[in-house]
């Protein structure tokens, strides 16, 4: 119904399609009254991203992510963080890349939510050694302190990091119904990635050598 509907469209999708594919939604969204808005996904930059989300392409989701904000016919790119073991160490990058997009465009550009991972349990952040886990805590506080986060981020965004934050610091087990034995699930997740790196291609402890150590202690 061209430019005649108050209707909002709102896209979920992981963002890294070709081109092509992109300017042609672009050219639909230009045929409508209100501006789009569009969900995607993120929490870490790079080879990470493309790890954790296999079929990832990062530079592509960049260059589609500059391609709607040009274009001026979409109202906002929201991100879906989704925290996982793996996930979490590219977090505090991905929270810089954030921060400058915002610095760019302004606070309501790239509104950004912060979403557990508690099944498999063996993804959730508990398999990871405390001490890594209080460095990443501590990582965070620090990008929190950055005089630009407060006036760029809105209140539920900060929320969202500051409870993330705080489960790293604090939680034991992501569960309350039923018994979790950590050494189990560190061995799931070693026996998961492990066939992962093998049927994908990928090596876990090249892309993330900070818990490479770690993980082969598993």
């Amino acid at each position: 119904n061209p430019n005649s509907s108050d209707t909002r469209i709102e896209i979920t999708t992981n963002l890294t399609y070709e081109t092509e594919l992109v300017e042609k939604m672009l050219d639909y969204a230009s045929r409508i009254k209100q501006k789009i808005w569009i969900y995607t996904s993120g929490e870490s930059m790079g080879a990470r991203a493309e790890y954790v989300r296999d079929g990832h392409n990062w530079d592509q989701w960049l260059k589609n992510i500059d391609m709607v904000k040009r274009s001026g016919l979409i109202e906002n790119v929201s991100i879906c963080g989704t925290m996982s073991a793996a996930s979490n160490d590219g977090f505090v990058d991905f929270l810089y890349y954030v921060l400058d997009e915002k610095r760019k465009h302004g606070s309501n550009w790239m509104l950004l939510s912060v979403n557990l991972v508690r099944y498999p349990t063996f993804q959730n952040i508990v398999v990871l050694p405390q001490d890594l886990r209080q460095e990443y805590a501590n990582e965070m506080e620090k990008f929190m302190q950055e005089p630009d986060v407060n006036r760029l981020f809105l209140p539920f965004e900060k929320d969202h990091i500051n409870r993330y934050i705080n489960y790293m610091r604090t939680m034991d087990r992501p569960h309350n119904d039923h018994e979790i034995v950590i050494d189990d699930l560190r061995r799931d997740f070693k026996s998961f990635f492990t066939q992962y790196d093998q049927r994908r291609g990928k090596n876990f402890t090249e892309t993330f050598p900070r818990l490479a150590d770690w993980y082969n202690s598993i």
